[in-house]
Order: C-alpha cells, then sequence, then structure tokens
C-alpha cells in the first residue's frame, strides 16, 4: 500500500557517548540554530566548540538558547569544556548559568522540510509555528540512533520486490496472449 514520501520524526534510541557536547532529546523537539538562511532546526545534538568558543553543530551553525531577537545574540559560547546541560536545557559553564537551550516543537510537524545536514525548516504553506517544547527531556553524553529497524524495512522491501516481479510475470503472460491472439487467431 503506497503511502508517498514523508518524514518519520518517531523517537529513535539513545546511544551513550560520554561526550560533555552530545545532547540527545528525549520526547518531542527540535534544537533551533543558526544558518546564514535563517533559524533551522535539528533534532542532532552531536555538538562540538569552535574556535571562537561558540556552541555549534558539526556544520558549524551556532546553537540557540531561547530568547527573541537577533540569533547571533542567542548563541552560546563557552570558556571552558566544563559543560553541563541539565534535562531541562539549562547550560551551566563551569558554575555559570548561560540559559536555557531553545527547544521547541511543531504544532503540526508535517509543515517543516528537509533542508540537508539534518535540519528542517518550515515549508512556505505551514500554517504551525515553533512553541517550547516543555515536555522533552534532555540527556547530555547521549545521541539519538536512527528510528528505522533495518530488519523490517530490509523484509519490506524484498516483499514489494516480490510483488513487482509478480505483476511483471503477469504482465508478459497478458503480452503473450495477445500476440496469440492477433498472430495466430487473426490467421484462422
Amino acid at each position: 500500500n503506497p503511502s508517498g514520501t514523508y518524514t518519520n520524526f518517531a523517537q529513535g534510541g539513545l546511544k551513550s557517548t560520554g561526550s560533555p557536547l552530545d545532547v540527545a532529546i528525549d520526547g518531542k523537539g527540535f534544537f533551533e540554530v543558526a544558518t546564514p538562511e535563517g533559524v533551522r532546526w535539528t533534532r542532532n545534538g552531536a555538538f562540538q566548540i569552535d574556535n571562537n568558543g561558540r556552541l555549534v553543530t558539526k556544520e558549524g551553525f551556532a546553537v540557540l538558547r531561547e530568547g527573541n531577537g537577533d540569533p547571533a545574540q542567542r548563541s552560546v559560547t563557552l570558556t571552558s569544556r566544563n559543560v553541563t546541560i541539565s534535562q531541562s536545557g539549562d547550560i551551566f559553564d563551569g558554575g555559570n548559568n548561560l540559559g536555557r537551550l531553545a527547544l521547541v516543537e511543531m504544532q503540526n510537524p508535517d509543515d517543516l522540510q528537509k533542508v540537508g545536514n539534518s535540519n528542517y525548516s518550515l515549508k512556505n504553506t505551514a500554517t504551525s509555528i515553533p512553541v517550547a517544547a516543555r515536555e522533552a527531556k534532555l540527556h547530555q553524553g547521549y545521541i539519538e540512533t536512527s528510528n528505522v529497524n533495518v530488519v523490517e524495512e530490509m523484509t519490506d522491501m524484498i516483499t514489494a520486490n516480490r510483488v513487482f516481479e509478480a505483476t511483471q510475470q503477469a504482465v508478459k503472460a497478458h503480452d503473450q496472449m495477445d500476440d496469440k491472439l492477433i498472430n495466430q487467431v487473426g490467421k484462422v
């Protein structure tokens, strides 16, 4: 039963990495990041520190704190690698509280479109707006793994392939009957 192309936003498993810069989201939600094209959203919490001490994605996009206004003012600048991120997203650099990571969810996840590098933007036809994801919990030292069951997907692909082959054989048999009808019955 074809269902078209869609993004499955189901929760993936959490895998321990031990890195204080890895943060996994448990529940609905996306991190806000600043890109040259504007604010985008991602669930990929494998963060790094750039040369300026900012918390960034692997592409170098600044991870944002809660707040309004200029995304450049909402970036997280660290003075050490002694970073603690609480389950609610509060960022502590040593003993200093730097604010809370911007963690949002969409009223309608179908309003999101992929823009590459695990990032999403809102579609032009979007009707929802990002709202604070208050029920999601963050886990420092973890990353979220794929939500795809490889064995199940391979089984579905084999089943689809077999259905295709059976349909192809039926079409060939129908073509052979048409050939006989035209070339042999037509001569009688």
